[in-house]
């Protein structure tokens, strides 16, 4: 469990600079309670035998594991309205709606080589088709969000 989650949030965090300057990562707890660092201030993420450890350039935060619910990437953006993006999986295609016009839908490599970058059209959607990419692994990340997808 923990080298799944280290190595998740290592790939992640080395994928996100791409994308926004103040994005963050926040820690949801099993109690309820969350804890959210900014990547700009360069986090780094360690275990100890109990916790998960983030030491950044303001803070030290320690996470027992066994109170660890999910962790989630945010870009930092607050607008007014807050919209679940939620992508579909249709016949090859990843569809995302429920964007901003204009949102940009990036598909990156595993290893963080961007593909191909999407603009969200008029009603907000996208559609990423996976029969244009060979297979493998591929990070697609929304403004608010990313997946990750095997294309098999």
């Amino acid at each position: 469990m923990k080298l799944r989650l280290f190595s998740f949030l290592l790939l992640a965090v080395s994928v996100l600079p791409s994308f926004a300057d103040d994005a963050k990562v926040v820690f949801k707890q099993k109690t309820g309670g969350e804890t959210v660092i900014e990547l700009g201030h360069n986090p780094v993420i360690t275990f100890t035998s109990t916790d998960l450890v983030v030491t950044s350039d303001v803070t030290t935060i320690s996470i027992p594991l066994d109170n660890m619910d999910y962790y989630t990437f945010t870009n930092g953006s607050t607008g007014i309205e807050s919209v679940s993006v939620a992508p579909q999986y249709i016949n090859g295609h990843v569809v995302f709606s429920g964007l901003r016009q204009g949102a940009s839908v990036a598909v990156h490599t595993i290893d963080g080589k961007l593909i191909t970058q999407l603009p969200a059209d008029a009603s907000g959607s996208v559609d990423v088709s996976l029969d244009s990419l060979p297979k493998g692994i591929y990070i697609i990340g929304t403004p608010d969000s990313r997946i990750k997808i095997i294309n098999k």
